[in-house]
């Protein structure tokens, strides 16, 4: 069980860093947040609406509007 969270973990972070990499293209980013939450259980996609949030808050680039 420890090592299919540590999986999901990563994966939280894999996808941050993606999300960091194609933020330069609205579409390419809402196509790679919609794959990350059919992957991600609920906590997790909480995390990253969070961390989307304080993303936003740090640059006014970032192109998700707030998720809800």
């Amino acid at each position: 069980m420890a090592i299919e969270k540590s999986k999901q973990t990563t994966l939280l972070e894999y996808t941050k860093t993606i999300l960091r990499k194609v933020s330069f293209d609205r579409w390419l980013l809402l196509k790679e947040y919609a794959k990350a939450t059919k992957k991600l259980n609920e906590a997790e996609k909480k995390e990253l609406q969070d961390w989307i949030r304080r993303e936003r808050e740090k640059s006014n680039y970032f192109p998700l509007a707030p998720l809800r």
